[in-house]
């Protein structure tokens, strides 16, 4: 399934990300994600100063390259778990405060449980979780996905390789969709290209296949 005919799909429906690179992930959700659900009302989820570090120098660098992807970051809100309650892109929404983790989810998800299901909503930094508690913070990313209106479109990312294999897989089955972008390098034409499709899918009509692509313009063109 080629992306143009992916993205319609995965609304209405919790979507996993999976990603080889940082590059391969941010060409898919700023170029093509972000832009095709620009006309949604967009919460993003940051979990860690560090994480939303991160999500700002990308923001500068959109601003320079992509005004008009920064522009869709700039009408998004923002709903931040950290030390500090700065935020330099986007509309300030919700801080919390970074204490008590339960007492942290809980009010995360008094927060989301108000959002609609006409709304987008992005979580990302949440890999802090899994790294800093292991495998027993499954039942509060568990908790937190169960407190999402049911029909929101959701759309959260994975680095490959950060987890176990077992607790990839039980984080996967809270999940409609699984996509996943594998990196890869032509030798023969001395240049990436990608694989992105669907890895895992309970919807129907998205059925699990791959397509090759490269990166032309900040876009990726199928090959």
């Amino acid at each position: 399934m080629i992306i143009n005919e992916l993205l319609p799909k995965l609304e209405h429906h919790r979507t996993r990300l999976i990603y080889d690179s940082q590059l391969s992930r941010d060409i898919l959700f700023y170029y093509h994600i972000l832009p095709y659900y620009s006309q949604k009302d967009i919460y993003m989820v940051i979990y860690s100063d560090t994480a939303y570090r991160r999500h700002k120098i990308k923001y500068e660098q959109l601003k320079e390259k992509s005004p008009g992807i920064a522009e869709i970051l700039d009408k998004a809100n923002i709903i931040k778990i950290g030390y500090r309650d700065d935020t330099s892109f986007g509309k300030p929404y919700y801080f919390i405060s970074e204490t008590d983790l339960e007492e942290d989810i809980n009010i995360l998800g008094s927060v989301l449980e108000k959002l609609s299901d006409d709304d987008l909503v992005v979580s990302t930094g949440f890999f802090k979780l899994v790294a800093t508690f292991g495998k027993d913070i499954i039942q509060h990313v568990i908790k937190i996905v169960d407190f999402l209106p049911e029909k929101i479109t959701m759309l959260s990312f994975y680095q490959s390789n950060l987890y176990d294999t077992r607790t990839n897989r039980l984080i996967n089955k809270l999940y409609d969709i699984v996509i996943r972008i594998k990196d890869e390098v032509e030798i023969t034409f001395g240049e990436n290209t990608y694989l992105i499709g669907v890895e895992e899918s309970i919807v129907w009509d998205v059925i699990p296949s791959f397509q090759r692509y490269k990166i032309v313009e900040s876009m990726f063109v199928e090959i």
